[in-house]
């Protein structure tokens, strides 16, 4: 019984969709994740600078979520990560939060989707160059590390 075909085996004009199927899951697995992160900070939402980042993380997952062609939903991805950044630095500075067995657990999911994303951005960036997204403004870093 043989695994199933790589996208190169694919014909070409399937190759992009195939790609980009696994690169949107990879996409939107991160931007669902994104809420689990915020339940971590709601006892600090009255603060506001955090109050100002949990907004930010909802109209940049909204965004993700919503985008309609693939430049566009890569665009909003690469715009998520920088509130997602300020929040994994507000969280790191909680020590009682940073070492809750359920935020490392999340830390590992989300890190998992961050690796999908890479290499399935990298696929689907050799095929279709012109939708690369360009840097957000404001991103403290293209993505985030933990």
């Amino acid at each position: 019984m043989r695994g199933p075909a790589s996208y190169t085996q694919a014909p070409p004009p399937f190759r992009q969709d195939i790609v980009w199927a696994k690169l949107d899951s990879a996409v939107t697995a991160r931007a669902n994740l994104v809420p689990r992160f915020a339940e971590f900070e709601k006892g600090y939402a009255q603060q506001p600078a955090v109050q100002q980042v949990l907004t930010l993380l909802d109209t940049s997952r909204a965004a993700v979520l919503t985008a309609h062609t693939p430049k566009d939903k890569l665009q909003a991805n690469e715009d998520l990560s920088a509130p997602i950044s300020q929040l994994i630095v507000i969280i790191e500075g909680q020590p009682a939060l940073k070492s809750n067995a359920n935020y490392l657990k999340l830390q590992d999911e989300f890190s998992g989707c961050e690796n999908q994303i890479a290499v399935e951005l990298r696929k689907y960036l050799e095929l279709v160059p012109g939708d690369a997204p360009t840097k957000a403004k404001g991103d403290i870093a293209p993505r985030v590390k933990f």
